[in-house]
Protein backbone atom coordinates (compact mmCIF):
# COMPACT_ATOMS: atom_id res chain seq x y z
CA UNK A 1 0.00 0.00 0.00
CA UNK A 2 2.79 2.32 1.17
CA UNK A 3 4.75 1.72 -2.44
CA UNK A 4 1.35 2.40 -4.39
CA UNK A 5 0.52 5.71 -2.54
CA UNK A 6 4.25 6.87 -3.24
CA UNK A 7 3.23 6.03 -7.04
CA UNK A 8 0.23 8.20 -6.56
CA UNK A 9 1.77 11.07 -5.10
CA UNK A 10 4.44 11.28 -7.60
CA UNK A 11 2.02 11.22 -10.58
CA UNK A 12 0.25 14.15 -8.82
CA UNK A 13 2.96 16.52 -8.78
CA UNK A 14 3.76 15.61 -12.42
CA UNK A 15 -0.08 16.22 -13.63
CA UNK A 16 0.06 19.44 -11.16
CA UNK A 17 3.49 21.22 -12.50
CA UNK A 18 2.06 20.69 -15.64
CA UNK A 19 -1.52 22.34 -15.29
CA UNK A 20 -0.07 25.28 -13.62
CA UNK A 21 2.33 25.64 -16.49
CA UNK A 22 -0.53 25.97 -18.88
CA UNK A 23 -2.44 28.17 -16.85
CA UNK A 24 0.41 30.87 -17.76
CA UNK A 25 -0.63 31.55 -21.38
CA UNK A 26 -3.47 31.43 -23.97
CA UNK A 27 -4.31 27.77 -24.62
CA UNK A 28 -5.50 26.31 -28.16
CA UNK A 29 -8.85 24.62 -28.09
CA UNK A 30 -6.45 21.12 -27.77
CA UNK A 31 -4.52 22.58 -24.47
CA UNK A 32 -7.87 23.58 -23.27
CA UNK A 33 -9.40 20.02 -23.70
CA UNK A 34 -5.87 18.43 -22.28
CA UNK A 35 -6.17 20.91 -19.26
CA UNK A 36 -9.41 19.90 -18.78
CA UNK A 37 -8.08 16.04 -18.68
CA UNK A 38 -5.61 16.82 -16.99
CA UNK A 39 -7.26 18.01 -13.77
CA UNK A 40 -9.67 14.61 -13.92
CA UNK A 41 -6.38 12.90 -13.55
CA UNK A 42 -5.52 14.90 -10.69
CA UNK A 43 -8.91 14.32 -9.06
CA UNK A 44 -8.99 10.94 -9.76
CA UNK A 45 -5.39 10.28 -8.44
CA UNK A 46 -6.77 12.78 -5.45
CA UNK A 47 -9.63 10.66 -4.73
CA UNK A 48 -7.44 7.45 -4.72
CA UNK A 49 -4.61 8.75 -2.42
CA UNK A 50 -6.82 10.34 0.44
CA UNK A 51 -8.57 6.53 -0.02
CA UNK A 52 -5.50 4.80 0.50
CA UNK A 53 -4.26 7.64 2.95
CA UNK A 54 -7.23 6.98 5.31
CA UNK A 55 -6.98 3.02 5.08
CA UNK A 56 -3.07 3.84 6.34
CA UNK A 57 -4.18 5.87 8.94
CA UNK A 58 -7.06 3.62 10.15
CA UNK A 59 -4.70 0.68 10.21
CA UNK A 60 -1.96 2.96 12.77
CA UNK A 61 -4.56 3.50 14.77
CA UNK A 62 -4.61 1.30 17.84
CA UNK A 63 -8.10 2.57 18.33
CA UNK A 64 -9.72 0.17 15.79
CA UNK A 65 -8.24 -2.99 16.70
CA UNK A 66 -10.92 -2.85 19.36
CA UNK A 67 -13.16 -2.88 16.58
CA UNK A 68 -12.47 -4.90 13.96
CA UNK A 69 -15.64 -5.06 12.73
CA UNK A 70 -16.67 -1.53 12.29
CA UNK A 71 -17.13 -0.62 8.42
CA UNK A 72 -15.20 1.53 6.40
CA UNK A 73 -18.13 4.11 5.48
CA UNK A 74 -18.03 6.88 2.76
CA UNK A 75 -20.53 8.83 1.13
CA UNK A 76 -22.19 12.05 0.06
CA UNK A 77 -21.37 15.42 1.78
CA UNK A 78 -24.65 15.51 3.60
CA UNK A 79 -25.23 12.13 5.12
CA UNK A 80 -21.47 12.08 7.13
CA UNK A 81 -23.80 12.52 10.46
CA UNK A 82 -25.07 9.22 9.78
CA UNK A 83 -21.63 7.68 10.01
CA UNK A 84 -20.83 9.86 12.67
CA UNK A 85 -23.91 9.09 15.16
CA UNK A 86 -23.17 5.26 14.24
CA UNK A 87 -19.84 5.50 15.14
CA UNK A 88 -20.49 7.46 18.41
CA UNK A 89 -22.78 4.72 19.29
CA UNK A 90 -20.64 1.97 18.22
CA UNK A 91 -17.43 3.33 19.57
CA UNK A 92 -18.33 4.95 22.62
CA UNK A 93 -17.94 8.77 22.50
CA UNK A 94 -20.60 11.44 22.42
CA UNK A 95 -21.28 13.95 19.82
CA UNK A 96 -22.91 17.31 19.86
CA UNK A 97 -23.59 19.99 16.95
CA UNK A 98 -21.98 23.30 17.21
CA UNK A 99 -22.67 26.50 14.61
CA UNK A 100 -19.97 28.84 12.93
CA UNK A 101 -18.87 29.83 9.81
CA UNK A 102 -23.17 29.72 8.67
CA UNK A 103 -22.92 26.42 9.13
CA UNK A 104 -23.43 23.52 11.96
CA UNK A 105 -21.24 20.56 12.23
CA UNK A 106 -21.47 17.52 14.41
CA UNK A 107 -17.83 17.44 16.71
CA UNK A 108 -17.13 15.39 19.07
CA UNK A 109 -18.04 16.02 22.66
CA UNK A 110 -16.54 13.30 24.67
CA UNK A 111 -14.68 10.08 24.75
CA UNK A 112 -16.23 7.19 27.41
CA UNK A 113 -12.86 5.44 27.50
CA UNK A 114 -9.20 5.93 27.55
CA UNK A 115 -7.71 4.90 24.19
CA UNK A 116 -4.35 3.96 23.30
CA UNK A 117 -2.41 5.69 20.58
CA UNK A 118 -4.10 8.38 18.89
CA UNK A 119 -7.74 9.25 19.81
CA UNK A 120 -10.24 9.01 16.86
CA UNK A 121 -10.32 11.98 14.47
CA UNK A 122 -13.30 12.01 12.51
CA UNK A 123 -11.88 14.23 9.46
CA UNK A 124 -10.26 11.17 9.12
CA UNK A 125 -11.77 8.37 10.19
CA UNK A 126 -15.39 8.66 9.26
CA UNK A 127 -15.32 11.59 6.85
CA UNK A 128 -17.37 11.09 3.77
CA UNK A 129 -15.57 12.22 -0.23
CA UNK A 130 -18.83 13.36 -1.79
CA UNK A 131 -21.37 11.29 -3.73
CA UNK A 132 -19.20 10.73 -6.82
CA UNK A 133 -16.09 9.79 -5.26
CA UNK A 134 -18.26 7.12 -2.71
CA UNK A 135 -19.59 5.45 -5.64
CA UNK A 136 -16.20 5.30 -7.24
CA UNK A 137 -14.29 3.68 -3.63
CA UNK A 138 -16.67 1.59 -2.92
CA UNK A 139 -16.52 0.03 -6.85
CA UNK A 140 -12.38 0.39 -6.34
CA UNK A 141 -12.90 -1.56 -2.71
CA UNK A 142 -11.69 1.65 -1.14
CA UNK A 143 -15.01 1.70 1.32
CA UNK A 144 -17.42 -1.42 2.68
CA UNK A 145 -20.72 0.88 2.48
CA UNK A 146 -21.70 4.04 1.51
CA UNK A 147 -24.80 6.21 2.35
CA UNK A 148 -25.59 8.83 -0.45
CA UNK A 149 -27.89 10.64 -1.88
CA UNK A 150 -28.69 9.71 -4.96
CA UNK A 151 -28.68 5.41 -7.15
CA UNK A 152 -25.38 5.68 -9.17
CA UNK A 153 -25.26 7.76 -12.07
CA UNK A 154 -24.38 6.60 -15.60
CA UNK A 155 -20.56 6.89 -15.94
CA UNK A 156 -20.58 5.55 -11.62
CA UNK A 157 -22.19 2.22 -13.63
CA UNK A 158 -20.23 2.17 -16.23
CA UNK A 159 -17.20 2.11 -14.21
CA UNK A 160 -18.36 -1.08 -11.77
CA UNK A 161 -19.42 -2.81 -14.93
CA UNK A 162 -15.96 -2.57 -16.45
CA UNK A 163 -14.47 -3.47 -12.84
CA UNK A 164 -16.69 -6.36 -12.96
CA UNK A 165 -18.72 -4.81 -9.37
CA UNK A 166 -22.58 -4.89 -9.14
CA UNK A 167 -23.92 -2.80 -6.36
CA UNK A 168 -26.86 -3.33 -3.87
CA UNK A 169 -28.86 -0.15 -4.03
CA UNK A 170 -31.37 0.51 -1.03
CA UNK A 171 -33.58 3.49 0.44
CA UNK A 172 -33.30 4.02 4.27
CA UNK A 173 -34.28 7.70 4.44
CA UNK A 174 -36.30 10.07 2.74
CA UNK A 175 -35.19 13.75 1.48
CA UNK A 176 -35.77 16.27 -1.05
CA UNK A 177 -34.52 18.33 -3.77
CA UNK A 178 -35.00 21.81 -3.25
CA UNK A 179 -34.66 25.28 -5.13
CA UNK A 180 -32.86 28.51 -3.53
CA UNK A 181 -33.51 32.18 -3.72
CA UNK A 182 -32.09 34.78 -2.11
CA UNK A 183 -34.18 35.69 1.01
CA UNK A 184 -34.89 39.29 -0.95
CA UNK A 185 -36.55 37.76 -3.66
CA UNK A 186 -40.43 38.06 -3.19
CA UNK A 187 -41.19 34.87 -5.12
CA UNK A 188 -42.40 31.93 -2.61
CA UNK A 189 -42.89 29.19 -4.90
CA UNK A 190 -42.75 28.31 -8.52
CA UNK A 191 -44.27 24.85 -10.63
CA UNK A 192 -42.06 22.39 -11.99
CA UNK A 193 -42.61 23.84 -15.44
CA UNK A 194 -41.71 27.25 -14.29
CA UNK A 195 -38.60 26.00 -13.01
CA UNK A 196 -37.64 23.83 -16.22
CA UNK A 197 -38.58 27.02 -18.73
CA UNK A 198 -36.02 28.80 -16.74
CA UNK A 199 -33.00 26.03 -16.91
CA UNK A 200 -33.86 25.75 -20.33
CA UNK A 201 -33.10 29.25 -20.66
CA UNK A 202 -37.10 29.54 -22.42
CA UNK A 203 -37.89 32.25 -18.81
CA UNK A 204 -34.99 34.91 -18.31
CA UNK A 205 -36.67 37.41 -16.07
CA UNK A 206 -38.39 37.63 -12.71
CA UNK A 207 -41.02 39.70 -14.28
CA UNK A 208 -42.16 37.20 -16.22
CA UNK A 209 -43.05 35.15 -13.10
CA UNK A 210 -44.90 37.94 -11.51
CA UNK A 211 -41.87 39.81 -9.54
CA UNK A 212 -42.61 43.53 -10.56
CA UNK A 213 -39.89 46.32 -10.34
CA UNK A 214 -41.82 47.62 -6.92
CA UNK A 215 -41.90 44.42 -5.34
CA UNK A 216 -38.17 44.21 -4.58
CA UNK A 217 -36.96 45.30 -0.94
CA UNK A 218 -36.11 49.22 -1.55
CA UNK A 219 -32.55 48.50 0.84
CA UNK A 220 -31.69 45.60 -1.64
CA UNK A 221 -32.84 47.91 -5.05
CA UNK A 222 -30.25 50.66 -3.69
CA UNK A 223 -27.67 47.94 -3.36
CA UNK A 224 -27.61 46.43 -6.12
CA UNK A 225 -29.94 48.65 -8.92
CA UNK A 226 -33.28 47.04 -10.47
CA UNK A 227 -31.72 46.31 -13.78
CA UNK A 228 -29.62 43.44 -12.26
CA UNK A 229 -31.97 42.21 -10.60
CA UNK A 230 -34.38 41.55 -13.39
CA UNK A 231 -32.20 38.67 -15.25
CA UNK A 232 -32.80 35.57 -13.30
CA UNK A 233 -29.36 33.60 -13.27
CA UNK A 234 -29.45 29.96 -13.16
CA UNK A 235 -26.90 28.22 -11.38
CA UNK A 236 -26.25 24.77 -11.44
CA UNK A 237 -23.91 22.46 -9.89
CA UNK A 238 -20.77 20.17 -11.50
CA UNK A 239 -21.86 16.95 -12.84
CA UNK A 240 -21.40 14.31 -10.97
CA UNK A 241 -22.57 15.51 -8.08
CA UNK A 242 -25.29 14.54 -6.55
CA UNK A 243 -27.36 18.04 -6.59
CA UNK A 244 -26.81 18.12 -10.49
CA UNK A 245 -27.11 14.32 -11.31
CA UNK A 246 -30.54 14.78 -9.48
CA UNK A 247 -30.98 17.85 -10.90
CA UNK A 248 -31.22 15.93 -14.10
CA UNK A 249 -33.04 12.97 -13.32
CA UNK A 250 -35.59 14.28 -11.05
CA UNK A 251 -36.55 17.87 -12.55
CA UNK A 252 -35.12 18.09 -16.29
CA UNK A 253 -35.23 15.04 -17.61
CA UNK A 254 -34.96 14.88 -21.62
CA UNK A 255 -35.00 18.84 -21.25
CA UNK A 256 -31.29 20.38 -21.99
CA UNK A 257 -30.19 22.99 -19.81
CA UNK A 258 -28.30 26.18 -20.47
CA UNK A 259 -24.78 26.40 -20.92
CA UNK A 260 -22.49 28.22 -19.38
CA UNK A 261 -18.94 27.65 -16.97
CA UNK A 262 -19.71 30.70 -15.36
CA UNK A 263 -23.50 29.24 -13.77
CA UNK A 264 -21.33 26.33 -12.09
CA UNK A 265 -21.41 26.93 -8.13
CA UNK A 266 -18.76 23.41 -7.35
CA UNK A 267 -19.32 21.92 -4.04
CA UNK A 268 -22.65 22.35 -1.49
CA UNK A 269 -21.71 25.57 -0.45
CA UNK A 270 -21.30 26.86 -3.69
CA UNK A 271 -24.88 27.76 -4.21
CA UNK A 272 -24.74 29.85 -1.13
CA UNK A 273 -21.68 31.94 -2.10
CA UNK A 274 -23.49 32.56 -5.61
CA UNK A 275 -26.77 33.46 -4.29
CA UNK A 276 -25.44 35.95 -1.60
CA UNK A 277 -23.42 38.02 -4.10
CA UNK A 278 -25.99 38.02 -6.39
CA UNK A 279 -30.11 38.07 -5.39
CA UNK A 280 -31.49 37.46 -9.10
CA UNK A 281 -30.18 34.19 -9.10
CA UNK A 282 -31.68 30.43 -8.49
CA UNK A 283 -29.90 27.48 -7.18
CA UNK A 284 -30.81 23.87 -5.85
CA UNK A 285 -29.66 21.73 -2.72
CA UNK A 286 -31.01 18.92 -0.58
CA UNK A 287 -33.68 19.56 2.17
CA UNK A 288 -31.54 18.05 4.53
CA UNK A 289 -28.62 19.91 3.75
CA UNK A 290 -30.13 23.02 4.00
CA UNK A 291 -32.25 22.54 7.47
CA UNK A 292 -29.65 20.35 8.63
CA UNK A 293 -26.28 21.67 7.62
CA UNK A 294 -26.61 25.32 6.93
CA UNK A 295 -27.17 28.22 8.28
CA UNK A 296 -27.00 31.09 5.53
CA UNK A 297 -29.98 33.59 6.48
CA UNK A 298 -30.33 35.24 3.39
CA UNK A 299 -31.34 32.28 1.69
CA UNK A 300 -34.48 30.53 1.39
CA UNK A 301 -36.35 27.35 0.19
CA UNK A 302 -39.37 27.35 -2.06
CA UNK A 303 -42.76 25.57 -2.24
CA UNK A 304 -43.20 23.31 -5.70
CA UNK A 305 -46.40 23.16 -7.23
CA UNK A 306 -47.57 24.87 -3.97
CA UNK A 307 -46.11 22.10 -1.54
CA UNK A 308 -43.49 23.48 0.99
CA UNK A 309 -40.77 20.62 1.92
CA UNK A 310 -41.69 19.65 5.72
CA UNK A 311 -40.70 16.41 7.15
CA UNK A 312 -44.58 15.84 7.10
CA UNK A 313 -45.15 16.18 3.03
CA UNK A 314 -41.68 14.59 2.34
CA UNK A 315 -42.73 11.39 4.39
CA UNK A 316 -46.13 11.10 3.69
CA UNK A 317 -44.66 12.10 -0.81
CA UNK A 318 -46.66 15.32 -0.90
CA UNK A 319 -43.56 17.14 -1.60
CA UNK A 320 -43.53 16.98 -5.49
CA UNK A 321 -39.33 16.61 -5.34
CA UNK A 322 -39.36 13.91 -2.29
CA UNK A 323 -36.10 11.77 -3.04
CA UNK A 324 -34.71 8.75 -1.23
CA UNK A 325 -31.24 8.64 0.13
CA UNK A 326 -29.80 5.14 0.04
CA UNK A 327 -26.97 2.90 1.40
CA UNK A 328 -24.90 1.03 -1.23
CA UNK A 329 -22.56 -2.30 -0.76
CA UNK A 330 -20.97 -4.56 -3.20
CA UNK A 331 -23.09 -7.72 -4.12
CA UNK A 332 -20.73 -9.85 -3.60
CA UNK A 333 -20.36 -8.67 0.07
CA UNK A 334 -20.40 -11.17 1.96
CA UNK A 335 -23.58 -11.45 4.08
CA UNK A 336 -21.72 -11.36 7.81
CA UNK A 337 -19.17 -8.23 6.50
CA UNK A 338 -19.38 -5.73 8.31
CA UNK A 339 -20.61 -3.05 5.55
CA UNK A 340 -23.76 -5.87 4.76
CA UNK A 341 -23.95 -6.06 8.43
CA UNK A 342 -24.59 -2.45 8.88
CA UNK A 343 -26.94 -1.86 5.73
CA UNK A 344 -29.13 -4.00 7.22
CA UNK A 345 -29.11 -2.48 10.74
CA UNK A 346 -30.16 0.89 9.33
CA UNK A 347 -33.64 -0.89 8.68
CA UNK A 348 -34.08 -1.99 12.13
CA UNK A 349 -36.30 0.15 14.23
CA UNK A 350 -32.76 0.79 16.22
CA UNK A 351 -31.36 2.02 13.03
CA UNK A 352 -34.18 4.11 11.75
CA UNK A 353 -34.58 5.50 14.96
CA UNK A 354 -30.36 6.99 14.39
CA UNK A 355 -31.86 7.95 11.17
CA UNK A 356 -34.41 10.37 12.56
CA UNK A 357 -31.68 11.26 15.37
CA UNK A 358 -29.34 12.78 12.14
CA UNK A 359 -31.92 14.69 11.03
CA UNK A 360 -33.26 12.72 8.07
CA UNK A 361 -36.80 11.74 7.36
CA UNK A 362 -36.56 7.73 8.05
CA UNK A 363 -38.44 5.77 5.92
CA UNK A 364 -40.27 3.53 8.65
CA UNK A 365 -43.00 5.66 10.29
CA UNK A 366 -41.73 7.31 13.58
CA UNK A 367 -43.89 7.10 16.87
CA UNK A 368 -43.49 11.04 16.96
CA UNK A 369 -42.25 14.14 14.64
CA UNK A 370 -38.23 14.66 15.11
CA UNK A 371 -37.59 17.95 17.49
CA UNK A 372 -36.76 21.31 16.45
CA UNK A 373 -33.22 21.56 14.44
CA UNK A 374 -30.33 23.07 16.83
CA UNK A 375 -30.41 20.46 19.78
CA UNK A 376 -26.68 20.61 20.98
CA UNK A 377 -26.60 16.71 22.89
CA UNK A 378 -27.56 13.70 20.21
CA UNK A 379 -29.74 11.51 22.22
CA UNK A 380 -31.11 8.51 22.31
CA UNK A 381 -33.39 8.22 19.14
CA UNK A 382 -37.06 7.79 19.14
CA UNK A 383 -39.12 4.54 19.21
CA UNK A 384 -40.42 3.56 15.97
CA UNK A 385 -42.99 1.54 14.14
CA UNK A 386 -42.66 -0.10 10.90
Amino acid sequence: MRLHHIALIAVLLLLNNESRAAEHRELTTEEQARLKDIRAQIAEHQRKAAALTRQAQRLDNPFFTFEKDFPIIDGSTTTYPVSYIYASHKLNFTVKWVEFNEARHLVIDDLKRPLPGRYIDPAQDFAHSTTHHAYLNLIDGFADVITVARKPSTSELAAAKQAGVELDVRPFAYDAFVFLLHSGNPLKGLTLEQIRDIYTGKTTGWDALGVADDAWPADLVKERRLEPLRKITPYQRERDSGSQETMIELVMQDRRMVDGPELIAESMVGPYTVLAKNPAGIGYTFYYYQTQLRRTKNVKMLAIDGVAPTPKTIRERKYPLTTEVYVVTRKDAPADSPGVRFRDWLMTPEGQALVQESGYVPVLKPASEPGPAGTEEIGDGAAFTP
